[in-house]
C-alpha cells in the first residue's frame, strides 16, 4: 500500500494507493483495509468515517465489489464512490 497526501489544496486527503493488486485475495485485502482505516485510522490521524473509495477499470470493479461485500455484511460503508469505466452488470 502507498500513502499520497495531497497539497494544501487538498489538506485534508490522502490516499491509499493499492498498487495494481487485482489478484486472487484483492477483495479480501480491500475490505480488510477500509475495515481497518474505519477502526484504527485514528491512530494516525485520519478519519475513518470519511472515507471514499475510488478505482477505474479493474479498480473501480474492485471498489464496487468492496462496498457490496461491506454492505452485504452490514458494515459502515464509505461516504462514497468515484468508479471510472468499470464494467458492471445488474442481474
Amino acid at each position: 500500500m502507498v500513502l499520497h497526501s495531497a497539497g494544501q489544496q487538498w489538506r485534508d486527503f490522502i490516499a491509499l494507493e493499492d498498487a495494481c493488486r487485482l489478484a486472487v485475495g484483492a477483495l479480501d485485502e480491500a475490505v480488510a483495509v477500509v475495515r481497518w482505516l474505519q477502526a484504527l485510522g485514528h491512530e494516525h490521524g485520519l478519519d475513518g468515517n470519511r472515507l471514499l473509495l475510488a478505482g477505474d477499470s479493474a479498480g473501480a470493479n474492485l471498489a464496487l465489489s468492496t462496498l457490496i461485500v461491506l454492505r452485504d455484511a452490514g458494515d459502515l460503508l464509505p461516504r462514497g464512490a468515484a468508479l471510472f469505466y468499470g464494467c458492471y452488470w445488474a442481474r
